[in-house]
């Protein structure tokens, strides 16, 4: 008795493989009963225009000594996969895909093969055992005995199965497959589960509107209530997290979730000899227009010559930056001996309007640490990504301090000649500083006063 195998060979955009074939070979003499099935004998198919085939096999699991097939597929003459393979017994025909899928769920582990009704069983060599027994006419007594227990293994293994069947049915029930929630509305009452929705509204009780949600629900089995836990994230991006306990209320309001990647409040360590391109402080398409303004809050604690007693030492610098149309609106208080001159030894603010691809510019705020320093800035900012990339490094000529420009775009303001501010800035022990006093002239006129006193 023969086993058909029979089946397509097909690409991956199931065309037919391009002359296709299969081949299969003993790997080793198989027995059974009074024959034995010589090894290194190939059977050879070759598929229509369709892609199929058919071969009649011997049913290689009924031998009495381990003795699998080694099966080949060609496509032009040339190897493209190759498997052992059991043909299994009790079954007319088998498909060349379950043939497949057999091999792959028993690969590295000897393993037999059978079929009852129509579904096949892997047992193990208990089984074989009591076939040989069997075909070499040992006592019935040791056939009957090996045949029960392999028997009783295969029971074993079919209610495993079974099992896990049955797991997979409960998880499927219990709602963890993911659905759309009805109507998009999550102002009423959701029931427990995994969602997701497209095209989601504020308005029908979402965090926002997004054009997809995650969601995940924990729901009070009392349908004529909403009370429900509610977890809602957007497809895309990584710092949007939403948490809300509905409390009966489809429109509660949702918490955002502070994480690592969006908390408000963070930090940048900087340190001396170096331009930092801070922030960019414009959040539209041109910081030109006049309904665009972005601000920029931060603080800086640093440290100057490394707390040389004789030297300067701490300052404390708070800031915030916004542009309102063509303005730029500063204010800047310090507190210690750090000063906004254009000084090797003094922090530095600049703000350059820089080219855009594809037109148009972007406003940047660029911040100097003086010669060494080491500082950390705590920066408060939704609207704008914090940068902080090195822009440029102060350097010894061997007679000065040297600073270079940290960009080459336009100078919109600079903090130690901020001639045209239109704000005033706080600077020591409330001392007001105006828009001139830090334009480098009047400093000098001031010095030559002292001096010529």
């Amino acid at each position: 008795m023969t086993t058909k195998v029979y089946g397509y060979l097909k690409t991956p955009d199931d065309k037919p493989l391009e002359r296709g074939s299969i081949r299969f070979i003993l790997a080793a003499v198989g027995a059974q009963s009074d024959s034995l099935y010589v090894d290194d004998n190939a059977l050879h198919a070759y598929a229509d225009t369709n892609g199929y085939f058919e071969l009649n096999l011997w049913p290689n699991i009924n031998s009495s000594v381990n003795a699998p097939y080694d099966v080949t597929i060609f496509q032009s003459g040339e190897v493209v996969e190759s498997w052992e393979a059991y043909v299994p017994q009790g079954t007319s025909s088998i498909s060349i895909d379950d043939l497949y899928a057999l091999y792959k769920s028993s690969k590295g582990v000897p393993v037999h093969l059978t079929s009852i009704d129509n579904v096949f069983i892997k047992v193990d060599e208990a089984l074989a055992k009591a076939a040989a027994a069997v075909a070499f006419k040992k006592t019935a007594e040791d056939a009957v005995a090996s045949a029960t227990d392999a028997v009783g293994r295969a029971n074993t293994a079919v209610n495993s199965a079974n099992d896990a069947i049955n797991r997979a049915n409960i998880a499927a029930a219990t709602g963890t497959e993911v659905r759309y929630v009805p109507n998009g509305n999550l102002a009423v009452r959701v029931g427990s589960g995994f969602w997701q929705q497209p095209n989601a509204q504020k308005a029908n009780g979402w965090p926002k509107d997004e054009i997809w949600y995650h969601l995940i629900t924990s729901t009070h089995d009392n349908t004529g209530n909403n009370y429900s836990l509610q977890i809602a994230a957007p497809f895309f991006g990584q710092s949007e997290y939403y948490i809300r306990n509905t409390d009966n209320q489809g429109h509660k309001a949702w918490d955002r979730i502070i994480t690592s990647g969006n908390q408000i409040l963070k930090y940048t360590k900087i340190q001396g000899f170096k331009w930092y391109k801070a922030f960019k402080i414009n959040n539209g398409e041109s910081f030109q227009a006049a309904n665009e303004s972005t601000n920029v809050v931060f603080r800086i604690l640093g440290q100057t010559d490394f707390g040389r007693t004789a030297d300067r030492q701490t300052s404390f610098i708070e800031a915030s930056f916004g542009v309102r149309g063509p303005r730029i609106r500063p204010v800047l208080t310090s507190k210690g001996d750090s000063n906004f001159g254009p000084y090797a030894d003094s922090f530095q603010f600049r703000i350059y309007a820089e080219p855009r691809p594809g037109g148009g510019e972007d406003a940047y705020l660029y911040i100097r640490t003086p010669v060494y320093s080491q500082a950390v800035v705590e920066h408060y900012n939704i609207d704008s990504i914090p940068l902080f990339e090195e822009a440029g490094t102060i350097y010894h000529n061997g007679t000065d301090w040297v600073i270079p420009l940290p960009s080459t775009g336009r100078l919109m303001w600079d903090s130690a000649n901020p001639t045209g501010g239109y704000q005033d800035m706080y600077v020591g022990n409330n001392k007001v500083y105006h828009s001139g006093d830090f334009d480098i002239n009047n400093i000098l006129a001031r010095l030559a006063a002292l001096e010529a006193k």
